[in-house]
């Protein structure tokens, strides 16, 4: 009833001596752990990927055309490691 995730936040980062880079940082109010941070890694990955699409493809910044996938950190206000599923 009350969702755990919170907000998105990315950053556009330059890189030592390569492209630019989109840096994703995901707050969450409760996080399991176990069971559902890969999940919610491959969402935010995913997320992650369909931003850098967008960016390449744009005509107004040629700087962004080579931009990758930078870092993905989750940051949780409770985070747990249930030994049974969630409901």
């Amino acid at each position: 009833p009350v969702p755990s995730f919170c907000l998105l936040q990315f950053k556009i980062s330059p890189s030592t001596g390569g492209p630019l880079t989109l840096d994703c940082t995901a707050y969450f109010r409760k996080q399991e752990m176990r069971f559902w941070w890969l999940v919610n890694l491959a969402e935010l990955a995913q997320l992650q990927r369909e931003v850098c699409d967008s960016l390449r493809s744009g005509r107004d910044h040629n700087e962004l055309r080579t931009i990758r996938p930078g870092p993905i950190t989750t940051i949780a206000a409770r985070a747990k490691a249930d030994r049974t599923p969630p409901k």
